[in-house]
């Protein structure tokens, strides 16, 4: 079979969720067209106390089983909650790939201490002078994902960081190269600020299922990232489906985006699949 026609398989992990997502790519008459086939979202059966990704892991492990035959390539998405991220501020004295790894791993120790020294970094490409997104995972995960994939006699394509694989499909939503993004996840939010479409603020946070809890984390944030609010309103994309309908927040124009997805592949408040299908 061409490689273009190899079945693929989306799945996202996170403390509470899981999502996977099959799907298939059909040859047409007008060119390879993809299609979901098969599509399953569990929750855990319990309070989040921690963000071990055991559960996620397990759970994993029992849905591979069912795809063995079929052969499929693995995409995983991670879910905030298992990354880390740094932005890196543009050095001039900084040139080749390996000097970049270790520019971004200073950074990640001064944010984060000794215990990132075992965590895999990812740069993300940025323009002349600007600042580059970083993500990490921690090597644990990563080759419990590996393992486990492999035991089922898959192929795995890609690990993806959500922020980064959420920020690609949804920035043809965002119409403003000044503006915030909000990634809300059960009990964590990650709020990146974009100044002229380059990185230049990025917060994680624990934070609760409320929309009180999340205006006064946005409000909070926006006056100690630019000292004062502006006087004119900014600008805030929100994927946040756990918060439910959409409020006002003082100050601010706020743009609620949806899942860039068919609704063939996914109901619009299924976070998990839309994770996965994200990647």
């Amino acid at each position: 079979m061409s490689r273009w026609l190899t079945d693929e398989l989306y799945v996202s992990l996170s403390p509470g969720h899981i999502g996977v997502a099959h799907v298939q790519r059909k040859l047409g008459l007008s060119g390879v067209k993809r299609e979901v086939t098969a599509k399953q979202s569990i929750a855990r059966n319990a309070d989040i106390e921690s963000l071990d990704w055991d559960w996620a892991l397990q759970e994993m492990d029992t849905l591979l089983t069912r795809y063995e035959d079929v052969h499929p390539n693995v995409v995983v998405v991670l879910s905030n909650h298992f990354v880390h991220y740094v932005l890196v501020p543009w050095s001039n004295l900084v040139s080749s790939d390996e000097e970049q790894i270790a520019h971004a791993r200073h950074c990640f120790q001064i944010a984060y201490g000794v215990a990132s020294s075992t965590w895999e970094l990812r740069l993300n490409s940025s323009s002349v002078g600007s600042a580059q997104l970083a993500s990490a995972v921690d090597e644990k995960l990563l080759m419990a994902c590996k393992e486990i994939i492999k035991r089922h006699g898959l192929q795995l394509t890609s690990v993806q960081p959500y922020l980064m694989s959420a920020f690609n499909r949804f920035k043809h939503q965002i119409q403003r190269t000044d503006a915030w993004l909000a990634l809300v996840e059960p009990g964590s939010i990650c709020l990146a600020q974009l100044q002229e479409g380059e990185w230049k603020r990025l917060r994680t946070a624990r934070l609760g299922n409320d929309w009180d809890d999340f205006s006064r984390f946005i409000s909070r944030e926006a006056f100690m990232g630019d000292g004062e609010l502006q006087v004119e309103e900014q600008v805030l994309y929100v994927y946040a489906p756990y918060l439910g309908p959409l409020q006002t927040i003082n100050g601010w124009e706020i743009h609620e985006l949806s899942p860039p997805l068919p609704s063939t592949y996914v109901e619009e408040k299924d976070h998990s699949m839309v994770m996965a299908l994200s990647g």
